[in-house]
């Protein structure tokens, strides 16, 4: 490893400059002073240092004398030349002595390049953090658990199965296996560019195998009737939100609802002198269909069962609506649209009809043409149906001269809905 062979090598640059700052502050001098003889005998000359600084002699009497190169003093002040020390032999005397701190410092740095991981390990002054920057984290099982947090400075990648303890920070946490933690917040404070707070990504590949991508099991032994498994916020307000009892509840409006309600199903009209009859017009194509037999008046009226609600706000409101319809052979005598209205039931007590959505304006056709008309009516103030034991509804009334043929379809309804 790279990283092992710079600490090694950093580790021995330091080694060697202790040794010589030693050498220099603690060497050996050429020349020993002694009152027994030119060279010291007992000690040949070794334990002496010379000018500012020296380590005693313990084994012979040339203790704290300074010496210069050359000369040295004996015991009644006389000048007398004494032999030198040989140099090879004071070379090998000295790395004798240095060789167990040598031997020692190159084990510990030999050992401490193999244990120590190749971590740059920051430790600033309170709060206590610690910023991990690896070369990589391949196959690692990383487990965190300081006392006040950990710090992550850029990207911390975890590979395996990893348990964090405390609080981590971090631009960019990126897991592969599973990791355990608690109370996950990620505060992204203002973003300028598109930073999901969580991202996530999964090939399955297994048909045997039902998966699940995002899971969570919270056992309820006590809480609030109002607490959600789920809650999505904008400004503080809930947007979507999910209660324990599983109620999902959305804050906007869905508004792109359409649906059809066919005329066989849904439509019906008064029989003064005969009926509108189920009629198949071509396959999938179904109507209520009459040909006149002299100059004949309908009342007609289709239903609406859409998902009503009774809290204000809520349920499902009628936007817009159009009848699908058509005249044949012989022209209407009249078309006239009479109301969008609600039914409201009520126990013994007369169906009470009441206008609903404001003002409707919609032109009602009369001429005959091949195809069918789509005639649309607007409705001018939306609203939700709150109303128990009610319906929606619409009423024309058409009548037709003699010979002339009428198919009613049904109405296309659009409309919104509100869940929350």
């Amino acid at each position: 490893m790279p990283s092992v062979a710079i600490t090694a090598l950093v580790t021995l640059l330091v080694l060697v400059a202790l040794y010589l700052w030693h050498r220099w502050t603690h060497r050996l001098p050429v020349y020993h002073i002694s009152t027994l003889s030119p060279i010291c005998t007992r000690c040949q000359g070794a334990g002496q240092t010379v000018d500012d600084h020296f380590i005693p002699c313990s084994l012979c009497r040339g203790v704290g004398r300074t010496v210069y190169p050359g000369v040295a003093l004996d015991p009644i002040g006389e000048v007398r030349t004494i032999t030198p020390l040989e140099h090879r032999q004071r070379n090998r005397r000295l790395f004798m002595r240095k060789t167990p701190i040598i031997t020692a410092g190159l084990a510990i740095a030999l050992v401490a390049a193999i244990l120590l991981p190749s971590y740059l390990i920051a430790q600033p002054a309170s709060p206590f953090k610690v910023a991990l920057v690896p070369p990589s984290m391949s196959q690692t099982v990383l487990t965190v658990a300081p006392n006040t947090g950990a710090t992550v400075n850029g990207t911390l990648t975890v590979t395996g199965a990893s348990t964090f303890t405390g609080a981590i920070s971090g631009s960019t946490v990126t897991a592969s296996g599973a990791v355990t933690a608690k109370n996950y917040v990620a505060t992204e404070g203002t973003l300028t560019s598109d930073l999901p707070a969580l991202s996530s990504t999964a090939t399955w590949n297994s048909g045997g195998t039902t998966f699940t991508h995002l899971k969570s099991n919270v056992t309820d032994t006590a809480s609030a009737a109002g607490s959600l498994l789920l809650d999505l916020q904008v400004g503080g307000t809930s947007m979507a939100k999910i209660s324990k009892g599983g109620v999902l509840t959305l804050a906007g409006e869905q508004t792109d609802f359409v649906v059809f309600f066919d005329a066989v199903n849904h439509c019906k009209a008064d029989t003064p002198s005969a009926t509108l009859a189920v009629v198949r017009v071509s396959a999938n194509v179904w109507a209520l269909a009459r040909t006149a037999g002299g100059a004949e008046t309908y009342n007609i009226t289709c239903t609406f069962p859409l998902t009503y609600r009774t809290t204000s706000g809520k349920g499902a409101k009628v936007t817009g609506f159009k009848i699908a319809q058509q005249i044949l052979t012989a022209a209407l005598t009249s078309n006239t649209f009479n109301a969008l209205a609600t039914t409201t039931y009520v126990n013994n007590v007369a169906p009470a009809v009441a206008g609903y959505g404001g003002v409707i304006t919609i032109t009602m056709p009369t001429a005959t043409q091949a195809q069918p008309y789509l005639t649309v009516g607007t409705v001018g103030t939306p609203a939700y149906m709150n109303t128990a034991d009610a319906e929606v509804s619409t009423d024309h009334t058409i009548v037709m001269q003699n010979t002339g043929v009428y198919r009613l379809y049904g109405v296309s309804v659009a409309y919104s809905t509100a869940l929350n």
